[in-house]
C-alpha cells in the first residue's frame, strides 16, 4: 500500500477506534451473566492467530478434568438450516463453518460446539439439552453481550511490533490498545520466534502488564492420510506440496518444513 495513502487512513482509524469503544461501552452494561463459567478466547487484530487451537487446547484440558465444556462460536461463513446448530463430525463445512467442523472432528466425544451468532440463545439452548460445566467463547473478545469469568486475548510478534495499537483502517486491529485492559491473560503465540527476543519486546509494552502472560507455540506432531486415517511421522524424503486456506499461511510452511526437514517444492494459498 502507498505510505502516503495509508497515512490518510490514520484518521479513519480513529473515527473507528471511537465507534468501537461507543459501541463496547453500551453493551458491556447489557452483558448477560450465563449460568456456568465462561472463558473467552479472542485477539485484538483481524485474522489468524491460533484462537481455534485455543479453544481446541482448552476444551481437551477440561475434558481431562472431567468437565464438559461447550463451544459457543459464531461459525464464520456457516450457513445452518435451524440455530442454535449442534455441530457433528457428519457436517459439511458449507452448513456450520469450517473451523466448528475441525472443532468437533478433532474434539470427538470431548466437547460439544455450537454454532449461533447469538451467543445467549446457544448457551441456554446447552443448558437445557447438554449439562455443561463451562462455556468456552471461540472470538469471544468483541462478544460483550456475555459476560465472562476470564479473558484470554492472544497476540502475535506482529501485534507487539510493527502491528502495535494499529487500529482499522489504518491497520489489522480491530480496537484500540485501551481495550487490553479487559484481559486477564496474554497468551502470545511465538510463531516460530525465540521466546527471549519477544520477551523484550513484551517489556517495551507496559499495557500488558496487568495480565498474566503466557508464551506458546503452535506446531505439528504428526501426519495423517484423510483416506486410509494412517498417522505418520515422516515423508521419506519424499517431495511435498502445501495447500492452505488459513490466513498467514506461512505459519504452516515453516511448521512443515521444520517438522520435516526439507522445504516444500510448492505453496498453493487459498484465500
Amino acid at each position: 500500500m502507498n505510505i502516503n495513502f495509508k497515512k490518510a487512513l490514520f484518521p479513519l482509524s480513529l473515527l473507528y477506534s471511537a465507534v468501537v469503544q461507543t459501541r463496547q461501552a453500551m453493551l458491556s452494561k447489557k452483558a448477560v451473566k450465563l449460568p456456568r463459567p465462561v472463558i473467552s478466547v479472542g485477539n485484538i487484530s483481524m485474522g489468524g492467530t491460533g484462537k481455534t487451537p485455543m479453544c481446541q487446547f482448552l476444551a481437551d484440558y477440561q475434558h481431562e478434568k472431567r468437565k464438559s465444556a461447550v463451544i459457543l462460536t459464531r461459525g464464520y461463513k456457516a450457513r445452518p438450516k435451524n440455530l442454535p446448530h449442534l455441530v457433528s463430525t457428519t457436517d459439511i463445512p458449507e452448513e456450520c463453518g469450517d473451523e466448528p467442523l475441525l472443532l468437533a472432528r478433532s474434539l470427538k466425544n470431548k466437547a460439544h460446539i455450537i454454532v449461533d451468532p447469538d451467543r445467549v440463545r446457544a448457551a441456554n439452548w446447552a443448558m437445557d439439552h447438554l449439562s455443561p460445566d463451562i462455556f468456552i467463547l471461540d472470538d469471544g473478545f468483541q462478544h460483550l453481550k456475555v459476560q465472562r469469568d476470564k479473558d484470554i486475548v492472544i497476540l502475535t510478534p506482529h501485534d507487539l511490533e510493527s502491528g502495535w495499537n494499529r487500529v482499522f483502517p489504518y491497520g489489522k486491529w480491530r480496537e484500540n490498545k485501551n481495550a487490553l485492559q479487559r484481559a486477564n491473560f496474554f497468551f502470545i503465540n511465538l510463531w516460530g520466534r525465540n521466546i527471549d527476543d519477544v520477551k523484550k519486546i513484551v517489556r517495551l509494552r507496559p499495557e500488558l502488564g496487568h495480565a498474566q502472560i503466557i508464551y506458546f507455540n503452535v506446531y505439528i506432531s504428526s501426519l495423517k492420510n484423510i483416506e486410509t486415517k494412517e498417522i505418520f511421522q515422516n515423508l521419506n524424503s519424499r517431495p511435498y506440496i502445501i495447500v492452505t486456506g488459513i490466513a498467514n499461511s506461512e505459519k504452516i510452511v515453516k511448521s512443515a518444513e521444520s517438522f520435516l526437514g526439507y522445504y516444500a517444492h510448492g505453496h498453493l494459498p487459498f484465500p
